[in-house]
């Protein structure tokens, strides 16, 4: 017998009920609402740069605010492809915080790889290092 399909709305419930995996925080605003508590305790040191909590989500407020007049909407993909540093941190963070769907991509792949995840997922905007322009 084929198991019964279960809905969006009742496996959202499901999952809110049953495991505790689920809860109404949003990784979007953690950041900001932790910046809202303690603005100057420090939240990232990355080389030589150190930001506070404060300094961190005034960056990323901006950098998501720049979407949004650039057209980025809540649901649409936002590609990163940078190295682990302070830049694809403000990218997701900002994804996050506008609703958008963060897409991760190593920054080792070249031009076939990315060929395939742009047409697959259709972003709205990338955030690449020039070098990386080719690709």
């Amino acid at each position: 017998m084929p198991t019964p399909r279960i809905d969006n709305a009742e496996r959202r419930r499901r999952y809110y009920e049953s495991h505790g995996f689920w809860t109404q925080e949003r990784l979007g605003w953690q950041v900001f609402d932790a910046a809202e508590r303690t603005p100057d305790r420090e939240f990232v040191v990355i080389g030589e740069t150190r930001l506070t909590y404060g300094q961190f989500a005034a960056a990323a407020l901006a950098v998501a605010e720049d979407m949004v007049r650039n057209g980025v909407r809540r649901g649409d993909r936002v590609l990163v492809q940078l190295p682990n540093r302070l830049e694809a941190l403000l990218a997701q963070v900002a994804a996050f915080r506008m609703g958008a769907v963060n897409v991760p991509i190593v920054p080792i792949y070249r031009e076939h790889e990315m060929a395939h995840i742009v047409r697959d997922c259709e972003p709205s905007v990338i955030f690449s290092m020039r070098e990386n322009r080719g690709r």
